[in-house]
């Protein structure tokens, strides 16, 4: 039940994201990479705090969201302690998407598609190793997940931030 709530964060960041690219686009087509750049941190920290408002505020009354789905006393307890301990990492996991619309208005998708295989790998071996490895249960699957959306988020922000997001085109 926690996971719908990513459900909810893809279209709201698609929708400033489709903004972003285009901006993006247009701005390192005519050259403009300082600005191409601000429109992407702009609309990235919107989506960023969007999602962190998301985020908190599902961390902090998880019962809220997930009782609009059952009242199952179960599904409620692990809804709540998934939303507890990933929820507050939705809003580098919705940075991360933001960014990888600049990058796509840039012409480079190298490290927004290497950050989502990170982020796949730190889930799904992460995730295994904390249950199997450690012994750390659904808390340590979950943390692992909102370690997940943390490294896809600085990936591709500091991706970003090393300028490896355009492709620079020679005018004329």
């Amino acid at each position: 039940m926690g996971v719908r709530v990513e459900y909810v964060l893809m279209p709201l960041t698609f929708v400033l994201g489709t903004s972003v690219v285009t901006m993006v686009g247009t701005n390192v087509g005519a050259g403009e990479i300082e600005r191409a750049e601000r429109i992407a941190w702009v609309g990235a920290g919107c989506t960023f705090a969007v999602a962190a408002l998301i985020g908190v505020g599902i961390a902090l009354f998880p019962h809220a969201w997930i009782g609009l789905f059952t009242g199952d006393p179960a599904v409620l307890e692990v809804g709540a302690t998934y939303a507890r301990i990933v929820g507050p990492f939705y809003a580098l996991f919705a940075l991360g998407l933001a960014l990888y619309f600049a990058f796509q208005g840039g012409g480079r998708l190298f490290w927004p598609l290497t950050a989502s295989a990170l982020r796949l790998v730190i889930a799904v071996a992460g995730g295994w190793a904390a249950i199997h490895w450690f012994g750390a249960g659904l808390r340590g699957f979950f943390a692992m997940i909102a370690a997940a959306f943390a490294a896809y988020g600085a990936v591709v922000a500091l991706a970003l931030r090393a300028g490896t997001w355009y492709h620079a085109s020679k005018p004329g």
